[in-house]
């Protein structure tokens, strides 16, 4: 009996805390790198997603600019044109809830947003269109994603 209270075939007590400590140090280490990661690619994720939705409302913006007549302005501002798909007295606004709108209709549709914002600024002179296109993300603060600045000239004004 006394042979089997003398076997160093275990561990101590302080082998074991020291080894609890290093697992206790890993863990927190591997959680803060999970946590940052998930931030990044949720950050990254945000960042591809503007430029997708940023290009597909520079396309639509232009396509329905370059072919407006009829052009009236307010403050520098474009206030209505005559469109060729909505007709005359079509005005482009910044909804409510992030989306671009055309006479209170989605410029484009509703899933191309995936949670972001956009808004448009379009001013007219000299027979040219100024738009100013930002994209943000409200689950980060409405950070600014992208923004993209252009001109276009109306093919008939």
């Amino acid at each position: 009996m006394k042979k089997k209270l003398r076997s160093t075939q275990g561990f101590t007590l302080m082998e074991t805390l020291a080894s609890l400590v290093i697992l206790a140090l890993m863990g927190s280490l591997l959680g803060g790198g999970i946590s940052s990661s998930v931030r990044i690619y949720r950050q990254s994720t945000a960042l591809s997603e503007s430029d997708t939705l940023s290009s597909t409302l520079f396309e639509a913006i232009s396509d329905e600019l370059r072919f407006a007549t009829d052009i009236t302005t307010a403050d520098g501002n474009l206030d209505t044109y005559t469109s060729l798909r909505y007709g005359s007295g079509t005005r482009f606004s910044n909804g409510p809830d992030g989306r671009i709108q055309i006479n209170g209709q989605d410029l484009v549709s509703q899933p191309t947003y995936t949670g972001l914002n956009a808004s448009a600024i379009i001013g007219y002179s000299s027979g040219l269109f100024h738009v100013s296109l930002s994209v943000t993300d409200p689950d980060q603060g409405g950070l600014e994603c992208s923004r993209i600045d252009f001109t276009i000239r109306p093919l008939n004004p």
